[in-house]
């Protein structure tokens, strides 16, 4: 039998980290820092595939409350 998973208490703000797939990291870097615009985050390269056709990046930056940390995921869907 499956018991429900619960969801985590998490207090706002908060530092929320993002990962981000891409392509290109030079021009997704650059689009979410467009995106952002003055809002303070860091920007690092994670990993990148076997293949080296995809690499990661993590977006670190606070977040206001559950809507702005879902704002921000659909911007950068």
């Amino acid at each position: 039998m499956d018991t429900p998973r619960e969801t985590p208490e998490i207090e706002y703000p908060c530092t929320w980290t993002y990962r981000v797939i891409a392509v290109d990291v030079v021009g997704t870097s650059y689009a979410i820092r467009e995106r952002l615009g003055t809002r303070p985050h860091s920007l690092s390269e994670g990993n990148t595939s076997r293949t080296g056709k995809y690499a990661s990046i993590q977006l670190e930056l606070e977040v206001a409350d559950q809507a702005d940390r879902d704002d921000l995921f659909a911007a950068l869907e």
